[in-house]
């Protein structure tokens, strides 16, 4: 049952970073102006959209004050997202993809769970990267050091639209414009790290939308590999605090997943046009097979692939074994 608040009403900034996603654009807009909860912010960050995504954001502003729009050149969604924050004047902050949609009772929902909770974040915990089985409460609270434990393996939300964030707490931080693929993991680690427990709404209040043109389908390029750097940034948090110590063995399991998931969009009719792909992938390969081999936490049918993938890459393409492996 939804916990009502009657002692204040607090503003939430809502995150849009837009590119060329005329199509969708629309629908996401109407799903946020819609909440339940109306003292929003919809700030839209066009990172240098080509379509009609402006005019669009445009139309829908002239009847709408809520509403906020920013231009920049095209720099990425992390750069959108920062810049958004770093604008926004809610005392909570969330994000929504450009081709997505929510629900009319999620912001509200995670608010009051924050409220009633005294906590920092809450986060939908029915989304996450793998299929996994979730608690069977709708509501529930864990602490941080759990969380970021899961969020390691995997079994935690990895994106930032499966959150709401107290603005204190991410405003000082912002997310690397350098990583491209699972941009969020490294942003909402060092969120997690800062906090000391988190909300869980167990409902389906974030619809994502899978197409060809969203991140996760896109296959071989070097923004792609840009993940593989997301671990050596997790293990030097956990060099410099000892209260972190307690995830090394955990990062092994996230290290062999991203190592899988760049190998991921590989075949024979890109693999020749793959060379430096290829070798960027092979070298951290190298770099970490021997932990990975070692580790009690990564399963077996990881371990196989990676050392297959490192004997032979081109029997491991024709196998076709990678694309039962992880899901994107």
């Amino acid at each position: 049952m939804l916990i009502v608040m009657t002692n204040s009403n607090p503003l939430i900034s809502i995150v849009v970073p837009v590119y060329n996603s005329e199509k969708y654009l629309p629908e996401c807009i109407e799903s946020i102006l819609n909440q339940n909860y109306a003292n929003i912010e919809l700030i839209i960050v066009n990172d240098g959209s080509t379509d009609n995504s402006l005019s669009i954001a445009e139309k829908f502003s002239e009847n709408d004050s809520r509403i906020k729009i920013l231009s920049q050149r095209n720099s990425g969604v992390s750069a959108a997202r920062n810049l958004g924050i770093s604008i926004a004047q809610g005392d909570y902050i969330g994000f929504v993809d450009s081709d997505d949609t929510v629900h009319e009772k999620m912001y509200e929902e995670l608010l009051s769970r924050i409220v009633v909770d005294k906590t920092d974040i809450a986060a939908l915990q029915k989304y996450v990267v793998r299929q996994i089985t979730t608690a069977s409460d709708e509501f529930s609270v864990i602490s941080s050091k759990e969380a970021l434990s899961k969020l390691l393996l995997l079994n935690f939300p990895t994106s930032l639209w499966a959150y709401l964030y107290k603005a204190e707490t991410i405003k000082s931080l912002a997310l690397d414009k350098d990583v491209h693929f699972f941009e969020d993991f490294l942003f909402n680690f060092e969120v997690l790290k800062s906090v000391e427990w988190v909300s869980l709404v167990n409902k389906d209040y974030y619809c994502y939308r899978f197409h060809d043109a969203s991140t996760n389908s896109q296959g071989v390029t070097l923004k792609r590999l840009t993940c593989l750097n997301i671990v050596d940034k997790i293990r030097s948090y956990i060099d410099s605090d000892v209260g972190l110590d307690y995830l090394r063995s955990d990062v092994v399991f996230t290290q062999a997943h991203f190592i899988v998931g760049v190998l991921t969009p590989l075949n024979f009719n890109n693999f020749k046009y793959s060379e430096e792909y290829v070798s960027v992938v092979m070298s951290a390969l190298d770099d970490s097979l021997k932990i990975v081999v070692l580790s009690k936490i990564v399963p077996f049918k990881y371990k196989f692939y990676l050392l297959l993938a490192r004997l032979n890459i081109r029997i491991a393409i024709l196998l076709g074994l990678v694309r039962d492996l992880v899901r994107f």
